[in-house]
């Protein structure tokens, strides 16, 4: 086999360019058809490879005096190879001739996240694509670790991405055997306290330095400046002081990192490495299964996945571009996140403002998700008529893209608490949108349609501060059949108990949401704090611990605002209250006295109001009720129930067998309330048994059946929910 020709039987130093004369002839078995240098340092270069059938390689040429233990690198990269270690850069082939090393490996083109990062907004990333990339390095240790290889050099650098974004961790120079110890160290700055008193290596090394690295990547920030002042050894009162500054302190934690990110981050950076978080325990925590990249931990952990490679700004496609234009004078990107932008554009006429939002199909796709953004297009036309919704105007596309004109709104709710001290929102604002917020809920599900993902950031209020519910990536319309109702969908923060227990979701859990959103607005923090927490089990069972108790209300609360927050967030989603009932609670329905505090008459009717768990059936609160003995009324009444097809949170299951049974299809659309039939402004309360026909089960799903001459099958005295 032929070697490499070289001009020198040495690599160019760091200091000098880089040596084209190099490599003049390739291993023939390569077919090499073109070559190029991709990177040159003291020890080695990497070339870029075209073989005759145009498959492209990174070469990595090593000159073996100046790296005796070289073939430690090749070693722990077969070892990985042969073992199908995920999101490690593949070793392909091992060619030594001296006195050069060369490693053909998998080319990567996306470049490192180090310089990934530099090219976006503020020089960071956002947590979105951080939470991906993180996932994949965790899984990728994970399977470095049960090699007994540890890498030692985790780094911004040594982070590739694949042509289609995914991570691969390269760069094994200063692997070590974890059975065998090794006297080889990483960079200084990414280094473990412990490495640095000269402690043996462990896999915690690795640990630190990913949150060292998520650290920069996040916030521009280094764990200690003073690292970067020191050759190969750190002094003692240097290590000391690095100690006593990590983890870093939550005053420390910059406005647009998250509470729960921030957690993460000091979960790795804690100095004692035998307290400090494991692999496994980092891969579980809880904020990389956090809002929506909860629901593809699987796909990540399978196949490639990437950020978003919408084009900042993107082209608009034709029809769009011949009538409006980015908005250049103010700051056109409104928004970003995992999935999606939010442009600024201008009528290029009128001047009307809109809203863009640019989805990228190929992302989703990569993401085993194509089928969300029909959904979202679907749900957003479907709902075009309801009330406190934001508006869909068209929908353009450009290739992979999908372009979205929507109506533009001056921020969010997050964004209006953000700015409040405390992160305080008073009651009586609170209570507006609180309202506004429902009826756009009920007109949903009205609809069966579930949103599964309200919270702050995806409540927007418009110029004239009225609310509108966005963002329908997780939205499952159960009548048209359209979205995974089964699926974890949602903010974890923000997500109802049986979404967390993988039960049946119905309309009740938009109602947990909505109550999670008013708690966090009204208290400045979310229901359940950022923990440490390792698995969505342990999130549940703080969700349990706390709530609304009575005995616990804030002194700055009134009673019926408790109250309503008790009903809203009851545990047993057939329990919790609906939106007819949030709606009509007098803490909604209150007038406030001019120096914002509710007229005194009303609170003290809140506060006599019946606790949620001791609620009454729907027939003793509603005025117009009638008894029903006959059999053949309640079922006319019913009938015209069916007729007008009207809906009431939690509504009609989904599930139930009543078109089974006989009845109207449209059955799935009648409205039901506690012990009796609604129809109009009448309650009917039903008798409390009704006979059964013989073709008709007694019960469905645990609910009793009322029938008659076989041809109904409604709920007679409990209400059913989708």
């Amino acid at each position: 086999m032929a070697c490499p020709a070289v001009a020198e039987p040495r690599l160019n130093s760091q200091d000098e360019s880089p040596n084209e004369d190099l490599c003049l002839a390739w291993p023939t078995a390569w077919a090499v058809h073109s070559s190029s240098v991709l990177h040159h340092g003291s020890m080695a270069q990497v070339w870029r490879v075209k073989t005759a059938l145009g498959t492209p390689s990174a070469v990595k040429v090593v000159d073996r005096p100046c790296a005796g233990q070289e073939m430690d690198e090749v070693c722990a990269l077969r070892r990985c190879a042969e073992a199908l270690c995920r999101y490690v850069v593949r070793l392909q082939d091992v060619v030594e001739c001296e006195p050069l090393l060369l490693l053909r490996m998998e080319l990567c083109t996306g470049g490192s996240l180090l310089e990934y990062a530099r090219r976006r907004p503020g020089g960071h990333l956002d947590e979105g694509e951080a939470t991906i990339w993180s996932v994949q390095l965790l899984t990728g240790l994970m399977d470095l670790h049960a090699l007994s290889i540890i890498h030692q050099d985790i780094r911004p650098a040594n982070l590739l991405l694949s042509q289609e974004g995914a991570l691969r961790i390269a760069d094994f120079g200063c692997a070590a055997d974890a059975s065998l110890g090794s006297s080889k160290r990483g960079a200084l700055s990414y280094m473990a306290p412990e490495l640095m008193r000269g402690s043996a290596p462990c896999t915690a090394v690795d640990v630190w330095s990913v949150g060292v690295t998520l650290l920069e990547l996040l916030t521009c920030r280094t764990v200690h400046p003073q690292l970067a002042d020191h050759g190969t050894s750190v002094p003692a009162e240097v290590v000391d002081a690095l100690v006593r500054s990590c983890p870093p302190p939550e005053e420390a934690r910059p406005r647009h990192v998250s509470s729960m990110c921030w957690e993460f981050l000091r979960a790795m950076l804690v100095p004692d490495a035998s307290e400090r978080v494991s692999v496994t325990g980092a891969r579980s925590h809880m904020w990389v299964q956090v809002s929506p990249a909860s629901s593809v931990a699987s796909t990540w952990s399978s196949g490639d996945c990437r950020a978003s490679h919408v084009p900042v700004p993107p082209k608009l496609p034709p029809p769009l571009e011949a009538q409006f234009r980015f908005d250049t004078m103010g700051t056109a990107l409104l928004g970003e996140g995992t999935f999606a932008k939010i442009w600024k554009i201008l009528g290029t006429a009128s001047d009307a403002a809109f809203a863009l939002k640019v989805l990228d199909r190929d992302f989703y796709a990569s993401h085993g998700m194509s089928q969300q953004v029909d959904v979202e297009i679907h749900i957003l036309r479907r709902v075009a008529g309801c009330r406190n919704i934001v508006r869909l105007h068209d929908v353009f596309a450009l290739e992979s893209l999908v372009f979205l004109r929507l109506d533009l709104c001056r921020y969010s709710l997050f964004d209006h608490a953000l700015a409040l001290p405390g992160r305080l929102v008073g009651e009586e604002e609170v209570s507006v949108w609180a309202e506004q917020l429902f009826s756009g809920l009920q007109d949903l599900h009205h609809l069966r349609i579930l949103h599964r993902d309200i919270k702050p950031e995806n409540l927007l209020l418009t110029l004239d501060g009225e609310l509108r519910i966005s963002d329908f990536g997780w939205a499952a319309d159960l009548e048209m059949n359209v979205g995974d109702v089964a699926a974890f969908a949602g903010t974890l923060h923000y997500m109802a108990p049986e979404i967390l227990e993988g039960a049946r979701q119905t309309a009740a859990v938009d109602v947990w949401s909505a109550g999670a959103t008013l708690w966090e607005l009204l208290l400045g923090a979310p229901l359940v704090p950022d923990l440490p927490g390792r698995s969505r089990q342990s999130f549940l069972c703080e969700v349990r611990r706390v709530g609304p108790a009575v005995s616990a209300k804030p002194s700055g609360l009134t009673p019926s605002c408790w109250q309503l927050l008790g009903d809203l967030l009851e545990l047993d989603a057939l329990r919790r209250a609906c939106l007819a009932d949030a709606l009509a609670h007098p803490w909604v329905s209150k007038t406030w006295n001019d120096d914002g505090h509710p007229s005194s008459d009303e609170e003290t009717h809140s506060s006599s109001s019946v606790p949620s768990e001791r609620r009454k059936s729907d027939s003793s609160r509603v005025s117009n009720v009638s008894h029903v003995s006959d059999v053949s009324t309640a079922s006319s009444i019913a009938c015209e129930v069916v007729d007008c097809s009207k809906v009431v949170p939690h509504g009609l299951s989904e599930g139930t067998t009543a078109a089974d049974q006989g009845a109207p299809s449209r059955i799935a659309g009648t409205s039901l309330v506690t012990s009796g039939i609604e129809a109009g402004n009448k309650v009917v309360e039903l008798p409390p048994l009704f006979p059964c026909s013989p073709t008709v089960p007694a019960r469905v799903r645990g609910r009793r059946l009322m029938a008659s001459d076989g041809t109904f099958s409604i709920a007679a005295t409990q209400e059913l929910v989708v």
